[in-house]
């Protein structure tokens, strides 16, 4: 029967704490079972060596009461309870006396045999009338008992006295009839005792209980061989379950301690562990428990030396997991220790083991690069724990590097499924259209969610960019590198995909200042800084080629021919605060030089500024949402700005400006 609202984990947390040193830790894990009801089978054969063996009273009075709790009592059970009449605690033996009164039965102790003294006769007295209250079980008889019974009825109630040799436990007989009549020969007959009849109330009976002469004895030696017939089959179940039982693993399995040599003994004893599980029958619930919590406790060790080994303190410091070399021989044993138990897991051996472990174990796997294995635990845990975020998201990843995209997508969309808010898994999925499938456009969906739930996950960003640069839109490329610096300013891999993106649209002069950005605020990464150095001087050899400064001078040249606007509104943005007055000034200057605006009477104007030049776009004229965000900001009110033409100047007074007209 298993425990409705437990997994397997539990039950072996329960079982382990039983057998704990602590006091407290065993009345805790009795306290859960007592809560489990009739479902606390699974630790009936725990519970019953804690009221053989357990030096606390505590401990034992509480397990009666657990074991007397369940809905279906086992002979084994009855019999310890029995047993725990002649407890030298008065604690126990109350507890024992209560628990069978209330299954109606007989409390009165009778003694155990001494094993040093020679075996002694006992009587078994039964009315002939009353069977006992619990069929198949003696109910022993005190012989003052006998004689009051006798007072009551009077000297027509006959009793039968057999007489037994064979000693057994209190409520082990439960097989034999409660008078013995065997089969009768000429020579054989049976003795027969009489009840002395019952002098007075007053005076105490007396039964003559003088063993019989000779002749007699070996005549009822003779009858008890054929009551011995009689319960043979008792018998040998009983040795046979004494010989099942009588191997006790906790005694005799000797492990070694990790020491100097950890790997190889952690293998070491794993496999002695598994050897002695293979041996041991399936109803072997004591011993395979006690493999069960060595093999746990072994991998608990190995553990704790892993993360002392490679100086893990916290969960968060998985980067140092991902950076650590393990010597030659290390991995070897920990590639053997992998084996092993991946292939227990194959058998279905290995599901008693705590899943944390299992987790750190297909990392290791993973990181030592056995696939095979990796798969097989990951997907043992999953089987087990559906909900593991960690692990689907390394099964997705180790899916991705063997090629199966459909597969790795399949692990992240769960992910999605249980966690909607969750960027990381959008972002790998993205990741996988893009390198992996080339579906820019489903890609291009997954990225721009994970912007909108992480704008500080500037690896898609980046991706998102590219993707639109490959469809040479241009402007949207730049408007989410905007996006990403606005809210990552000291990425230095922003800044040079910036660059990269200004050069491709040629403007060189904004290149040069984003990889001089990019140089600036780099970590002490010298890879990166002699790489963003290199391609900021083939930019600045471009802009002082005698081609490129021809090239400029014949724009310039050129006649501009453009069409006319009518503008109804104008917005100006600058580096720095303007007031109304140098706004206006502005304003009239650009009226006079860009004859290409037809201002209207009572044109309609506003301002937005910025307050410092770091923030101030690179290339506001590509940016859409450039004046959109300053807006909002300013006024507190959405701006449709695919409305508007814009323009750039650079004034030596007042530095870069943009203008965005909205024709009437």
């Amino acid at each position: 029967m298993l425990i409705p609202m437990s997994s397997k984990a539990a039950k072996k947390n329960i079982l382990k704490l039983i057998k704990s040193k602590m006091l407290i830790e065993r009345l805790d894990a009795i306290h859960e079972l007592k809560e489990l009801g009739d479902t606390a089978n699974f630790a009936v054969s725990a519970l019953i060596r804690l009221v053989k063996k357990d030096e606390d009273d505590l401990a034992r009075i509480n397990a009666l009461d657990v074991l007397a709790g369940l809905s279906e009592i086992s002979q084994e059970v009855i019999a310890v309870i029995e047993a725990s009449l002649n407890s030298n605690s008065i604690g126990v033996q109350k507890k024992a006396e209560k628990i069978l009164s209330k299954m109606d039965r007989d409390v009165t102790i009778i003694p155990l045999p001494d094993e040093e003294q020679p075996s002694t006769t006992e009587e078994t007295v039964v009315e002939a009338e009353d069977s006992p209250a619990q069929e198949g079980f003696f109910e022993p008889v005190k012989e003052e008992q006998l004689h009051q019974q006798a007072a009551v009825s009077g000297n027509d109630t006959e009793v039968t006295l057999a007489w037994e040799f064979e000693e057994f436990g209190v409520g082990e007989t439960s097989e034999l009839s409660s008078t013995i009549t065997p089969d009768v020969t000429a020579d054989q007959t049976p003795q027969q005792v009489e009840p002395e009849e019952v002098i007075s109330e007053e005076t105490p009976p007396i039964v003559d209980l003088q063993p019989p002469a000779e002749e007699e004895t070996i005549e009822a030696v003779e009858e008890v061989v054929l009551e011995e017939e009689t319960i043979e089959a008792v018998e040998e179940v009983v040795l046979e379950e004494e010989t099942k039982e009588s191997r006790n693993l906790e005694e005799e399995l000797i492990l070694k301690e990790l020491g100097d040599t950890p790997f190889t003994v952690s293998l070491f004893n794993l496999k002695i562990l598994f050897e002695e599980s293979d041996k041991l029958e399936e109803d072997d619930e004591r011993n395979h428990n006690f493999i069960h919590l060595k093999v746990n406790e072994s991998m608990d060790k190995l553990m704790e030396h892993l993360y002392k080994l490679i100086g893990i303190t916290a969960e968060e410091e998985w980067q140092k997991f991902i950076a650590y070399k393990f010597n030659t021989g290390d991995q070897e044993n920990l590639r053997n220790i992998i084996s092993l138990l991946s292939s227990k897991i194959k058998e279905n051996i290995c599901d008693f083991c705590i899943l944390s472990y299992l987790i750190f174990m297909g990392s290791l796997s993973q990181k030592l690069g056995m696939i095979d294995e990796t798969i097989i635990f990951y997907e043992f845990i999953l089987n087990q724990d559906s909900t593991n975020m960690i692990v689907l998201h390394n099964l997705g990843m180790l899916y991705g590097k063997l090629g199966q995209s459909n597969e790795a997508i399949k692990q992240f969309e769960t992910i999605i499924e249980r966690e909607p808010k969750n960027a990381l898994a959008y972002a790998r999925i993205g990741d996988l259209l893009f390198y992996e499938k080339k579906n820019f456009d489903e890609a291009i969906d997954y990225y721009l969610k994970v912007l909108e739930l992480d704008p500080k996950r500037i690896s898609s960003g980046i991706n998102l960019a590219a993707i639109y640069s490959k469809q040479e839109n241009y402007s949207e490329a730049t408007s989410i590198l905007h996006k990403c610096l606005k809210d990552n300013p000291g990425e230095s891999d922003l800044w040079l995909n910036y660059a990269i993106l200004m050069v491709k649209q040629k403007k060189f002069h904004e290149a040069i200042e984003s990889y001089t950005k990019a140089i600036d605020v780099s970590p002490d990464d010298w890879k990166f800084k002699e790489r963003a150095s290199k391609e900021k001087a083939k930019v600045e050899a471009i802009i002082t080629s005698k081609e490129y400064i021809d090239e400029e001078e014949e724009e310039e040249v050129k006649p501009a021919v453009k069409d006319k606007y009518e503008i109804g509104k104008l917005f100006i943005f600058a580096h720095d605060p303007l007031d109304d007055e140098v706004f206006e000034a502005i304003f009239d200057w650009v009226k006079g030089k860009k004859p290409e605006f037809v201002f209207v009477e009572n044109i309609l104007f506003g301002y937005g500024s910025i307050i410092d030049q770091e923030n101030f776009p690179q290339d506001p004229l590509s940016s859409k949402n450039f004046a959109e965000i300053i807006w909002k900001e300013q006024y507190e009110q959405d701006l449709q700005i695919s409305k508007f033409h814009t323009q750039l100047f650079d004034l030596e007074e007042f530095g870069k400006i943009v203008i965005f007209a909205e024709e009437k």
